[in-house]
């Protein structure tokens, strides 16, 4: 059964599994959901105190989590106030502000939307993501190939397409890059890693001890941006 409580304005719902177990344990899942286990003496008020304590944890917890969760449900996008968007790696929430003109703006924790009324407000806005999308994926490639140039590398087309289970993709003979068009949600360092991971398969094919070398040498720190990205699921919703 689920219960809920409300903290600073945000609600908290929770499960109660009761096994037998010496202590109360609370769970956050990746998908944000709260489990709490306990045995059967324990009542629900201790409980429902005992989270409120953790409260900040909580939250915080399932804060990281949103943005460890890369959703395929952009199609569902209301664009209404409140809504949460992932961008650049950081959880916004949409603001609409009344306006003469069409314009899209964010800051570190609002995506503003100024619009003059509701009239293909969502057709707009998919036109501002897709060119947002193309500048900065093509900022990001230019400014990571710079590093390869020197090297021969001749610089590969670059598409971008909504894959279900891989962040980036090279056809090493068509020399063609692809790139998950849903790496616009994480933080730009991983997707810079992503990026010169596959411009490192235009030097050397497969991964051996050669390839991960030269990774190295352009990224001395791709192994920590590698784990977080394995840490980040992709949680394909409606297909």
């Amino acid at each position: 059964m689920r219960y809920e409580f409300s903290y600073n304005g945000k609600v908290i719902s929770y499960e109660i599994i009761r096994k037998p177990v010496k202590n109360i344990n609370i769970r956050v899942k990746p998908s944000g959901e709260v489990f709490v286990s306990c045995n059967e003496n324990v009542d629900n008020k201790t409980i429902e105190l005992l989270m409120i304590k953790r409260a900040n944890w909580l939250i915080n917890t399932i804060e990281q989590f949103k943005v460890n969760l890369i959703e395929f449900t952009d199609a569902n996008l209301k664009l209404v106030d409140g809504e949460e968007f992932l961008l650049l790696g950081k959880v916004l929430r949409i603001k609409n502000v009344e306006a003469v003109d069409f314009k899209v703006d964010y800051d570190n924790n609002y995506l503003y939307i100024y619009r003059p009324n509701q009239r293909g407000v969502k057709t707009k806005f998919n036109e501002w993501y897709s060119k947002f999308m193309m500048d900065k994926f093509t900022e990001m490639v230019d400014q990571s190939y710079v590093r390869f140039q020197k090297y021969g590398i001749a610089k590969p087309t670059v598409i971008y397409k909504n894959m279900r289970t891989r962040w980036g993709t090279c056809n090493i003979d068509k020399k063609v890059i692809t790139l998950n068009t849903q790496l616009l949600k994480v933080d730009p360092f991983l997707t810079e890693y992503v990026i010169c991971h596959e411009l490192t398969h235009l030097k050397h094919r497969n991964h051996n001890k050669d390839f991960y070398s030269f990774l190295t040498s352009i990224v001395p720190d791709w192994k920590q941006r590698e784990k977080i990205l394995n840490n980040i699921f992709i949680n394909v919703i409606g297909g």
